[in-house]
């Protein structure tokens, strides 16, 4: 026992102590000599897109024209809607049969934002918005769609942009094409003032110093030199705006 022991103790102690002649660190933090960012943030530093789903993507075009079809059923009651607008808005002494070819839906953010603004300037900006006519050449009723109406030269009430009631009395002045264009317009009237006869003096500084908006002249007053026809006219060009464009071929 006492050999075994003695030879035990002449090993060397320092194969038992590594620790004692290789000291370590107290602590082990290498982020204390290494500091790492606080974030991963790499959009921070190279931004990307924002991603917009295509569904929702904001439209760039003024103006958004859709077919009104019967084969769609998400337009066929719109579609016949319109057809009877303008069907039994007709007039047998006009002598005109309208067969209609294509009806399309006319959005223009443009003209909308102009009408929402000239509504607050009426003299009477709680009116409600007609729906009338207005008939024209196709190259203008393209522009109009477009650009929005232009005050037109002359008329039995002054310089103004004429609407009616009836289909057939807008379609009088669809000319120049075998396929006419007709459009279906929503209009201020604001405060009408009631014409029987013809005042082919008036215009807008005319109107607004009298305190009116627009002319409704009465039909029927033929025998004190007016109409035989409802007529509408407006003297501010963003009173109006195009709703509808049919296309139409008579007979």
């Amino acid at each position: 026992m006492g050999l075994f022991h003695s030879k035990r103790h002449l090993v060397p102690r320092s194969r038992y102590v590594p620790d004692a002649y290789f000291p370590q660190p107290r602590f082990h933090a290498p982020d204390a000599y290494f500091p790492q960012p606080r974030f991963h943030a790499p959009d921070a530093y190279f931004p990307q897109p924002c991603f917009q789903h295509p569904r929702r993507a904001r439209s760039t075009t003024r103006v958004r024209r859709v077919p009104i079809t019967a084969e769609n059923n998400r337009t066929i009651a719109e579609y016949h809607r319109i057809c009877d607008r303008v069907l039994r808005y007709t007039r047998p002494e006009h002598e005109i049969v309208i067969k209609i070819c294509s009806i399309e839906r006319i959005k223009n953010r443009v003209l909308d934002r102009r009408m929402r603004k000239c509504r607050r300037e009426l003299f009477h900006p709680n009116c409600s918005t007609e729906r009338l006519f207005h008939g024209t050449t196709r190259s203008n009723a393209e522009n109009i769609i477009t650009d929005g109406f232009k005050i037109g030269d002359g008329g039995m009430f002054g310089d103004g942009i004429y609407f009616a009631t009836d289909s057939t009395k807008s379609v009088q002045y669809c000319t120049n094409t075998s396929v006419k264009s007709l459009l279906l317009c929503d209009v201020l009237l604001g405060k009408q003032k009631v014409c029987r006869t013809a005042r082919k003096y008036l215009d807008f500084e005319t109107l607004s110093e009298e305190g009116y908006d627009s002319v409704f002249a009465q039909r029927a007053s033929r025998k004190t030199r007016g109409v035989l026809y409802d007529e509408f006219v407006v003297y501010d060009p963003r009173q109006a705006a195009p709703r509808y464009l049919i296309k139409f071929r008579t007979a």
